[in-house]
């Protein structure tokens, strides 16, 4: 993933994520915040609670974040997102872990390294 602001004392975190083709998080999490994004390449499909999402490029959301959540790429192309999320969580657990990305084979991984450490 590739942040697109930097500052821990902003409301708003901003990054760019990278889905490779057929690949989706294997659980529904929540957590405090809203977030939107922006799909700017290939097919997103996002599920908010009982909601179900098949979204493509030039295609927007948003939703609440305590809702339960997932959400992958079902297109057999990347796929790449404009996300934008507050509070900043992924900014504040990638600062903490500075090693996951290293040991993660995809960015993709990476953003679900985040569920498994704040449950």
């Amino acid at each position: 993933d590739e942040f697109m602001s930097f500052s821990q004392d902003k409301q708003l975190e901003m990054l760019i994520s990278n889905f490779p083709p057929k690949t989706f998080s294997k659980q529904q999490y929540a957590h405090e915040g809203e977030e939107a994004g922006y799909v700017m390449q290939g097919q997103f499909e996002l599920w908010v609670g009982e909601r179900h999402y098949l979204l493509a490029q030039g295609d927007s959301f948003s939703f609440n974040s305590t809702e339960p959540h997932r959400y992958g790429n079902p297109g057999d192309e990347p796929c790449k997102i404009v996300w934008v999320i507050t509070p900043p969580t992924y900014w504040v657990f990638f600062v903490d872990t500075k090693q996951a990305k290293q040991a993660a084979a995809t960015s993709f991984e990476v953003a679900f390294l985040w569920v498994r450490f704040k449950a």
